[in-house]
């Protein structure tokens, strides 16, 4: 288990101790998450590590997980407005393309976005 040092704020957050940025940070306790390893690396509890983030595999799977249930979305309205469906029927694609376009989010492999440098 990895637990997060409060040493790394900024000036601005150093006079309250915790990052204003997390502001839903202050209705839970102190973090704690595992990071999957590659290989073993030597530590024991206490020791400081380094952690990298894959910001470019971010950005690319959080476009995925927006991009494809608004294309669903886009792609259900034109149907809707191709085949002149009026009303509560008119939702039907639009609902169906979405639900396509959540489940192919989902369905995209997982990603490791955290590695640990010693």
């Amino acid at each position: 288990r990895v637990m997060p040092s409060e040493s790394g704020l900024c000036a601005q957050c150093q006079t309250s101790g915790r990052c204003r940025a997390d502001w839903l940070g202050k209705f839970s306790g102190p973090r704690q998450f595992e990071i999957p390893l590659d290989a073993p690396i030597s530590v024991k509890a206490g020791d400081a590590i380094d952690v990298e983030l894959d910001s470019a595999a971010i950005l690319k799977d959080v476009g995925w997980l927006y991009g494809a249930p608004l294309c669903g979305l886009l792609l259900g309205a034109m149907v809707a407005e191709a085949l002149s469906m009026q009303g509560a029927w008119g939702l039907l694609p639009v609902v169906g393309s979405v639900g396509i376009g959540w489940w192919v989010a989902r369905m995209r492999p997982k990603q490791r976005y955290v590695k640990v440098k010693r």
